[in-house]
């Protein structure tokens, strides 16, 4: 009875440690990045239902001797109705310090129903509003990023106001 007991112990001490140099070897392949599945995800956009976001890109840029981000934003309309896009706001990049940066389009342009408008940039995304002082450092080529931002539009049928939600991840280009 003994030599069956110490079999048992044997097997599972061996597949116990295999076990282990398993999980050490996937955890050392995620420290490093090797299983990081933003890799592999393609750039996306997404709006609510109504927009369409068609394409998107951040840009890396720079500018009188300062480093900046810039969004493109290709937007298509689905509301059925004409509308005027009168503001797009940036409120979250994955920056550390990021304020709200604003970008209000004047003259505000008509967009009938199933246009697709021209891009919308939205500059110097990488320092919000905040003041020179406290600038935060633009996202450098080829790192990720994650943001956030709203559109306002005007139904010109109805005049009522509405804003838009929505999110955009990728790499910066």
């Amino acid at each position: 009875m003994n030599k069956k007991s110490q079999a048992a112990m044997e097997f599972l001490l061996t597949y116990g440690w295999a076990i282990v140099v398993v999980l050490v070897a996937i955890s050392a392949l995620a420290y490093f990045g090797v299983l990081d599945p933003g890799k592999f995800m393609p750039p996306r956009c997404d709006l609510p239902t109504g927009l369409s976001c068609l394409d998107h890109r951040v840009s890396f840029y720079q500018q009188f001797g300062s480093d900046k981000n810039r969004l493109e934003l290709k937007v298509k309309n689905n509301l059925g109705s004409t509308i005027e896009i009168s503001k797009i706001e940036v409120t979250s990049l994955n920056l550390a310090g990021f304020s709200t940066k604003t970008f209000s389009l004047v003259p505000v342009q008509p967009m009938e129903n199933g246009a697709q408008d021209p891009k919308f940039y939205v500059d110097d995304i990488s320092s919000g509003n905040n003041p020179p002082a406290t600038r935060v450092v633009a996202l450098p080529l080829g790192s990720k990023y994650q943001l956030e931002f709203t559109i306002e539009l005007k139904n010109t049928l109805s005049g009522l106001t509405h804003t838009f939600k929505g999110t955009a991840y990728g790499k910066i280009s």
